[in-house]
């Protein structure tokens, strides 16, 4: 009689090897296309601006914190470097005309365009450094607080280069430079940016939880 497979039997090694190579490839194409959704993300949310000098209002930090909670730190920091990278090569994605080109990057916003690419990274890293130690899923308060990291991040990288900008363009002293890229670069987004850490972070949890509860079903 032909042997017949039943469902409870343990998979041959060929078996589990093709099911691992498949898995492997799902899970390539779903972080592939995380990575593009959020370096598209990024380029949309660049649109969503209100513009002041020398610094918009934009949407784009709400992307680039939440690529780092969904994505980990890795693969968020690469959503953002294809989002600048996208700009460099002339694609008119970035916030301000020219919209585009490598010598956006040394405007006074290019150091939180670079900033992007922390941000994401470090909000990623308190997440999976959260979920080492714990050895559970992220809480709203974990992912407000690697959300917040990420802002701290992107607020050095994006202020010390403004306070260079202002110091070839005003030729303040850098102290002074410093000051007013403090007060005109970062004072005015924090409490905005807070709001849209804690935005990401419901997101974030709520789609871990939809997540989890679909794995299950």
């Amino acid at each position: 009689m032909k042997h017949q497979k039943r469902w409870f039997e343990i998979p041959s090694r060929n078996e589990s090897e093709v099911y691992g190579a498949d898995l492997r490839s799902a899970r390539l194409v779903t972080s592939l296309t995380g990575v593009m959704a959020f370096a598209t993300l990024s380029a949309v949310g660049a649109r969503l601006i209100i513009d002041t000098k020398p610094v918009p209002f934009t949407l784009q930090v709400f992307f680039v914190l939440l690529a780092g909670m969904l994505l980990g730190s890795k693969l968020g920091a690469l959503s953002q470097v294809i989002y600048i990278g996208a700009g460099v090569a002339g694609i008119p994605v970035f916030a301000a005309p020219p919209f585009a080109g490598i010598g956006y990057l040394a405007g006074p916003t290019g150091g939180y365009l670079i900033g992007f690419v922390l941000g994401a990274f470090v909000t990623g890293l308190v997440v999976e450094k959260f979920m080492t130690l714990k050895n559970r899923v992220p809480s709203l308060v974990m992912y407000t607080i690697s959300g917040l990291a990420g802002v701290t991040a992107l607020y050095a990288t994006g202020m010390s280069w403004l306070a260079v900008w202002i110091t070839a363009v005003k030729h303040n002293g850098f102290s002074n430079s410093l000051a007013l890229a403090w007060k005109t670069g970062v004072v005015p987004f924090i409490l905005v940016d807070t709001l849209k850490a804690a935005g990401a972070a419901i997101f974030a949890s709520g789609a871990r939880l939809a997540g989890a509860r679909f794995a299950r079903s």
